[in-house]
C-alpha cells in the first residue's frame, strides 16, 4: 500500500515538472572518464573484454535549468528561471560541463544507469547540487494512465507493477531543476536577524 501511494506521488511529481522554459541553443555531450568508451557507451571496453556489464539501451537529452529561489524562502520553491549558471554533471563513468539552460546527451542502461550529481554555480548565488536517478517510465506511464480510473485503479496498477519483471522496461532521468538562493538575500536575512538581536527581539522567541 505504501509503495503504491509513493509511486502515485512520483507520477504527479514528474507530470508537474514538464513546463516550458528558456530556449536551449545547443546539445552538449558527456566526456567519458573510463578507458574503452565508444561514444557515450561507457561500458563498451569492458563489454568487449567479456565482462558482464549493462547493455546500452539508448540515450536521453537531460535538461539542466536554474531557478532563483522564490521569495517565500523555502529551499525547493522555485521563482524565475535564469541563465548563465555553470553546472557540472558527474557520475562514476563520465562528466559534462554546461552553462544553463542546457541539454546533455547521456547514456541509458535501464535500471543500471548511473546516478548523476549536478552541481551549479553562478556569481551572486549560493552553489547548489541535485542528484538525478533514473525512474521506471514504463511503470510510471501505466500509473499515469490509471489516474483517470480512481484510487482503486491506481492501486491495482501499482500492485501489477510490483509483480512484473522490469528488465525490458524503459527507464528515464528526470530533468535537473536547480533552485539557487541569491547571496544578497542571504545577507539581508542575516542583517534582519542581527538587527532583531540588537533590539532584544530574540529573547522573546
Amino acid at each position: 500500500m505504501r509503495r503504491a501511494v509513493t509511486a502515485f506521488g512520483v507520477v504527479l511529481l514528474l507530470a508537474g515538472c514538464a513546463t516550458p522554459g528558456l530556449p536551449v541553443s545547443r546539445v552538449s555531450t558527456i566526456v567519458p572518464t573510463v578507458k574503452g568508451a565508444e561514444g557515450i557507451d561507457v561500458y563498451a571496453g569492458r563489454r568487449r573484454a567479456g565482462e558482464a556489464v549493462p547493455a546500452l539501451a539508448g540515450d536521453q537529452l537531460v535538461e539542466v535549468r536554474t531557478y532563483e529561489q522564490a521569495e517565500s524562502g523555502f529551499p525547493n520553491s522555485a521563482g524565475k528561471e535564469f541563465a548563465g549558471a555553470t553546472c557540472t554533471l558527474q557520475t562514476r563513468h563520465y562528466t559534462a560541463r554546461v552553462v544553463t539552460p542546457a541539454r546533455v546527451r547521456v547514456p541509458l542502461y535501464r535500471g543500471a544507469s548511473s546516478t548523476i550529481a549536478v552541481t551549479c554555480e553562478r556569481e551572486g548565488y549560493q552553489p547548489r547540487s541535485v542528484v538525478l536517478a533514473v525512474y521506471n517510465k514504463t511503470k510510471a506511464d501505466r500509473l499515469d494512465a490509471a489516474t483517470n480510473t480512481g484510487l482503486l485503479g491506481v492501486l491495482a496498477v501499482a500492485t501489477f507493477n510490483e509483480l512484473t519483471d522490469d528488465s525490458d522496461d524503459e527507464f528515464r532521468y528526470p530533468h535537473a531543476r536547480v533552485i539557487m538562493a541569491p547571496l544578497a538575500a542571504k545577507r539581508r536575512g542575516k542583517g534582519r536577524r542581527s538587527e532583531g538581536a540588537r533590539m532584544g527581539l530574540g529573547a522573546a522567541q
